[in-house]
């Protein structure tokens, strides 16, 4: 398959080992090894590409590539096979179908954050396969758009506004944008 440049790429990742993956999502992951190389990978596979297509990247800290869905779960990179598996439920049963993974980051400890957009923000623990919802006000009411994670903090962006979520602290602070001010020196 070749890249459609007139379709927008919605995230662009480095690896440490060189590869640079690019996702557009009506068209999936793209691994750029080099200027040589380019390698083509769909993701779902599914004749429903445009309803169940990738949606967000992510690179946890041992350097692992995971890919966020529209409604068919979470996909990791394994490159011992070079594909991708599909991860649709944890241990206990509970269920990433139809669930529109829009963004996701993953902690110092390998937690994956998922914000889904129509409004639940969950963790994803990578090592013992278990899903948990984080709750903040508006959850459920609101469409989420970013996850970025800061340390012990969740920045999350939604059609509402812009929260910070601390749950050591169990603290969700909204920010107000007319108190975000950039230095004059970082303006060109």
């Amino acid at each position: 398959s070749t890249l459609d440049r007139s379709s927008a790429a919605s995230d662009v990742y480095k690896r440490q080992v060189g590869n640079v993956w690019v996702l557009i999502p009506d068209q999936g992951l793209f691994r750029f090894e080099g200027t040589k190389k380019v390698s083509h990978y769909p993701i779902t596979g599914k004749s429903n590409f445009k309803n169940e297509s990738p949606e967000c990247i992510a690179i946890d800290k041992k350097g692992g590539v995971w890919v966020g869905t529209s409604g068919v779960g979470l996909f990791k990179y394994n490159p011992l096979n070079d594909a991708f598996e599909q991860y649709l439920e944890d241990r206990n049963g509970h269920s990433l179908a139809n669930k529109n993974i829009m963004s996701m980051c993953f902690r110092d400890d390998d937690t994956a954050i998922l914000a889904i957009h129509e409004g639940e923000l969950l963790k994803y623990n990578t090592q013992s396969r278990e899903l948990a919802t984080i709750p903040f006000p508006g959850e459920r009411k609101t469409f989420l758009r970013d996850v970025v994670c800061f340390g012990d903090e969740l920045w999350v962006g939604s059609h509402h506004g812009l929260f910070i979520i601390n749950e050591k602290k169990n603290s969700t602070l909204p920010v107000s944008y007319t108190h975000l001010t950039l230095p004059t020196s970082e303006l060109v």
